[in-house]
């Protein structure tokens, strides 16, 4: 009977030694595999962080890119700024030569046109005269226009007068006539309207300026 206990609690001892030595094992290979599935996780992890960093890399070399591309086109617009300023300066140093240029054929367009009313003047004076007028009193303005003339005897000459239209007064009180008597060859004067000229004899009017 005493063997057969001894026996029965040798197969005890056995199995509860099997028993803890499985459960132990099986205790480290859980241990081992949860550390396996962490791993894993952690990998995955890094591998969605990796993939992530690469999406963003490649938006920053797309926006690199782009940046890249514009700034090459305002590189191209700055020299082409360049450019069509050097056009402008050399423009405008064109246009002051221009005006430069007008100016001077302004000023030589009213220097000639200056000569062409002088001219003008001139064939007008000549067209005008020279006026002959008898023996007589004549009215400015209405027996010959207001001016400027120059007084010439006809023959030998005789008294000559203006008289002013508003006083009575005599402006030009003359005598034409020969150098040699001591007389006017000729005399200058003005006359406005209403002036009075009084000749005692033939006498002839230039118109001078």
């Amino acid at each position: 009977m005493k063997k057969i206990l001894l026996i029965i609690g040798v197969i005890v001892v056995l199995v509860v030694s099997y028993s803890i030595g499985r459960s132990g094992a099986s205790t480290e290979i859980n241990g081992q595999k949860v550390k396996y599935d962490a791993l894993v996780k952690k990998t995955t992890d890094t591998k969605k962080n990796l993939n992530a960093v690469q999406d963003k890399s490649n938006k920053l070399e797309d926006q690199f890119k782009g940046r890249k591309a514009q700034f090459d086109h305002a590189a191209e617009l700055a020299s082409k700024i360049d450019s069509l300023q050097s056009d402008i300066d050399k423009k405008t140093g064109e246009l002051n030569g221009l005006t430069d240029k007008i100016n001077t054929a302004n000023s030589d367009i009213q220097s000639k046109q200056a000569e062409l009313d002088k001219l003008t003047a001139g064939v007008k004076a000549k067209q005008d005269a020279p006026r002959q007028f008898s023996a007589g009193q004549y009215t400015v303005g209405k027996d010959f226009p207001a001016g400027r003339y120059k007084a010439v005897p006809v023959g030998e000459g005789s008294n000559f007068f203006i008289h002013d239209g508003d006083t009575g007064m005599s402006t030009v009180n003359t005598i034409l006539g020969s150098a040699s008597q001591g007389y006017e060859p000729e005399y200058v004067f003005n006359c406005k309207d209403g002036d009075i000229m009084e000749t005692h004899s033939s006498v002839k009017l230039i118109a001078v300026e």
